[in-house]
């Protein structure tokens, strides 16, 4: 088995490092693909704005 992960971050000396990707097939619709990676890049920042109010 092979495990991907698709989201995280790291926050090191007060910034944060965001990472977020997917899995492209022959068959993917490029746009719905980039706008999912948008959608889980906004849920690691929203956790940052809830926690750190100078985000």
């Amino acid at each position: 088995h092979l495990y991907v992960n698709l989201r995280c971050m790291n926050i090191r000396n007060d910034i944060a490092y965001i990472f977020a990707g997917g899995g492209l097939m022959p068959q993917s619709d490029l746009q719905k693909e980039w706008e999912e990676i948008q959608a889980k890049a906004n849920t690691l920042l929203s956790v940052l704005k809830e926690n750190y109010h100078d985000v």
